[in-house]
This record gives structure tokens, C-alpha cells and sequence, in this order.
């Protein structure tokens, strides 16, 4: 683990109301894949909070990984990664997942920004370390975490 994470705390909401990222648009190619991955922790009260990957229950249902797009005709809101099951209960869990660079994304005049979505606002969120990085299109090996065993 690095010397510092980022803590996501006084929240309002369950929606987009995370610390947003804008993504550097010159870096992104249309029709591309992309991986996600983020090691994070939750807590509440400042007691470690343990989320179920499995539920959509708001109370507690696992952080999402999201992309919108804006432009003059609105956005566009893309979930594209989730909470790897099973979640990690003694510290540090990964949210993983892959999404194509759209034709909306590299057209939004205005920006397209990544943020975390869907935790009940009593939830802090410490985020530990993100990526995103192109995803090479290898027919050879189909699984993404190769050291799986």
C-alpha cells in the first residue's frame, strides 16, 4: 500500500456524489478497450463497513465504478466496474472492470469524468489506489487476471 489514500466522507447522496476524476480525453481512442481497477476500503462511524457484492439493497450494496459524458444534448452514465466477490471484510477490496471508449465519450465538448456510485452516503469511502489502463485484445488468453489459480 502507497503513504497516502483518499477519504470520501460528508456525502449527500448515493448518486455521483463522490470525488470526481475528469479523464484526459486526448488519451482515450474511440472503439478501444479499457481495464478498471481501484483497491478501496469502507467505513462507517469509522469502524470498517463490509458491503454485499451480491445486492442492490442501498444500505448495503458494494461501491460501482462510473463514467459520464457530457455534452450540450446531456450525459451519458455508464456503470463499468463492480465490487470483485467476495468482498475482502479484513481491509482492502478491488472493484474490476473493462468498458469500450464510445463515440459519446470522445465527442462530449464539455468532459467525461469517472466517480464512484451507488454507497449509502453514511459510508466513507478510502480509496487506496485507481487505474485505468487500454486492454490489448490477446484472443490467447481470455481471462484478465492471469495468475488466477
Amino acid at each position: 500500500l502507497g503513504d497516502y489514500a483518499l477519504k470520501i466522507y460528508n456525502r449527500e447522496g448515493n448518486d455521483d456524489n463522490s470525488a470526481k476524476q475528469d479523464l484526459q480525453m486526448g488519451c482515450l481512442v474511440e472503439g478501444e478497450r479499457y481495464y478498471v481497477q481501484v483497491e478501496y476500503r469502507l467505513e462507517k462511524n469509522g469502524v470498517s463497513f463490509e458491503c454485499d457484492p451480491t445486492t442492490d439493497d442501498a444500505a448495503t450494496r458494494c461501491l460501482e465504478f462510473d463514467i459520464k459524458s457530457f455534452d450540450s444534448q446531456g450525459d451519458e452514465h455508464e456503470t463499468v466496474a463492480y465490487t470483485s466477490s467476495p468482498f475482502n471484510t479484513n481491509g482492502w477490496s478491488y472493484i474490476v472492470g473493462a468498458f469500450r471508449a464510445t463515440e459519446k465519450m470522445m465527442n462530449a465538448n464539455e468532459k467525461v469524468s469517472a466517480f464512484f456510485d451507488n454507497m449509502d452516503p453514511s459510508v466513507d469511502i478510502i480509496i487506496n489506489d485507481a487505474s485505468i489502463t487500454p486492454l490489448s485484445l490477446d484472443c490467447n488468453s481470455l481471462i484478465l487476471n492471469s495468475d488466477f489459480e
